[in-house]
């Protein structure tokens, strides 16, 4: 289970879903299973899919379980560009492009990072939409 993660943000389109997900420099502050993701993978599948777009991931504490989410999708490779998993601020900076300033001033778990983090994925790839996480993990997370 993921728990606490700050942003997902989409470059462009609104994706919604019975009022549960909101794609387009959203927060998403709850837990969710694999079951929950495996929800939304299908829902930006279909809309990838439709809208011709190419889709890359930017993660930090969820190591690429998004990216490995969507890669089990039948026919993924229509819509799915690739992932990063940029668990440190050196991976982060390096990877991404993400500044150290933004890094310093609002920390890894912020909004500005994620955006940073989803900017960087687009630059990197060419894809049309990124999809970049950042959260807390650690003892207690996702237990229970």
């Amino acid at each position: 289970m993921l728990r606490g993660a700050d942003v997902i943000h989409a470059s462009e389109g609104y994706i919604k879903r019975a009022s549960r997900w909101r794609l387009s420099g959203a927060t998403l502050d709850c837990m969710v299973t694999d079951h929950q993701l495996s929800e939304l993978v299908a829902l930006v599948a279909r809309w990838a899919l439709g809208a011709k777009y190419r889709v890359v991931t930017a993660e930090s504490c969820t190591g690429g379980w998004i990216a490995k989410a969507f890669t089990d999708a039948a026919g993924s490779s229509r819509w799915f560009e690739s992932g990063y998993v940029t668990y440190s601020n050196a991976a982060k900076a390096r990877d991404l492009g993400v500044s150290q300033r933004t890094l310093q001033e609002h920390g890894a778990v912020s909004e500005p990072t994620v955006r940073e983090m989803a900017a960087g994925a687009l630059r990197a790839t060419g894809a049309d939409v990124s999809l970049a996480v950042s959260g807390n993990r650690g003892p207690g997370w996702g237990i229970g």
